[in-house]
């Protein structure tokens, strides 16, 4: 009874990633280096600590963004997130 309820947990939770894998695979790039050219790219959101700076994620998406940018991969950048209050505003922040 446990493995069965070990098995049904687990599927529980790799299905979701598994169907968007196989659904978009084709177009999710490993790499900065290897995406191809899109006109936009959007960048969403991924928190600010308490002092507004942002989160290790965030900066990461930020800096693949920028280089995205300065590649010429992508001629526009779209900085998602939240702006709850003027001390947390993820766009600023990322900006």
């Amino acid at each position: 009874m446990a493995v069965l309820a070990a098995v049904v947990i687990l599927g529980v939770l790799l299905l979701p990633r598994w169907a968007l894998v196989w659904r978009f695979s084709p177009r999710i790039s490993p790499a900065a280096l290897d995406a191809p050219a899109r006109p936009v790219a959007i960048v969403f959101g991924a928190g600010l600590r308490r002092d507004g700076s942002p989160t290790l994620v965030l900066a990461d998406r930020v800096a693949t963004a920028a280089s995205l940018y300065h590649q010429g991969k992508v001629e526009r950048l779209i900085l998602s997130g939240s702006a709850r209050t003027p001390a947390y505003d993820e766009p600023a922040a990322m900006r």
